[in-house]
């Protein structure tokens, strides 16, 4: 997808769900962001795929932790 928009895979943000989607958007080193759910987060937890920082429990939390990320990104390009 990031190569039909013309985007660097360093420069997208993925959200979510799953420790395989996670492990994809890592592996196309891209910024990723799990979002645990009842059902993903002790594979979430237990794939130590992304910084427990760029977990999401409560859908509360979503846009602070996307801002940190964007932050983070922007401040160091990673």
């Amino acid at each position: 997808a990031a190569e039909r928009l013309e985007v660097q895979p360093g420069d997208c943000l993925v959200l979510e769900d799953s420790p395989n989607g996670v492990r994809a958007g890592v592996a196309a080193g891209m910024n990723v962001i799990a979002i645990a759910t009842p059902f993903t987060a002790e594979g979430l937890h237990s794939s130590n795929v992304v910084d427990h920082p760029w977990v999401v429990h409560r859908p509360d939390d979503l846009l602070e932790v996307v801002s940190a990320r964007i932050a983070e990104h922007n401040r160091t390009g990673h």
